[in-house]
């Protein structure tokens, strides 16, 4: 499978089915985001948005961001086998090759969207 195929079959993907997915459906609508508590830390008032029509997550209270790929990652620890077997179940059928996978996590941290902690 080439690059671009992959990413089309990516943005398919809706970030808020895969976060609900992922994170459980504890998610609040408030404007144009869904709200909960940081799953990567830990805090008493929600700080983690999922803004679908960006199809980008932020959490204000440990600064982590990214696109769906880059949620999947953290959830799944960076383990390539374990993200492609999952985007398999979820209908997005990349292939076995890791090398795909990780020019899309590429492609996502050039486009300013890298998942990173303050």
């Amino acid at each position: 499978m080439d690059l671009k195929s992959a990413t089309e079959k990516m943005e398919k993907l809706d970030i808020m089915e895969i976060g609900s997915d992922l994170l459980g459906g504890m998610f609040k609508k408030t404007g144009r985001a869904y709200k909960r508590l940081c799953p990567f830390h830990e805090e008493r008032h929600a700080s983690f948005y999922i803004y679908p029509d960006t199809q980008t997550y932020v959490c204000y209270g440990c600064g982590r961001q990214g696109k769906i790929l880059g949620l999947i990652k953290m959830v799944f620890n960076g383990d390539g086998i374990d993200i492609l077997e999952y985007l398999r179940n979820r209908g997005c059928d990349l292939g076995r090759d890791e090398g795909i996978l990780e020019s899309l996590i590429l492609e996502e941290e050039n486009s300013g969207y890298l998942p990173r902690s303050i």
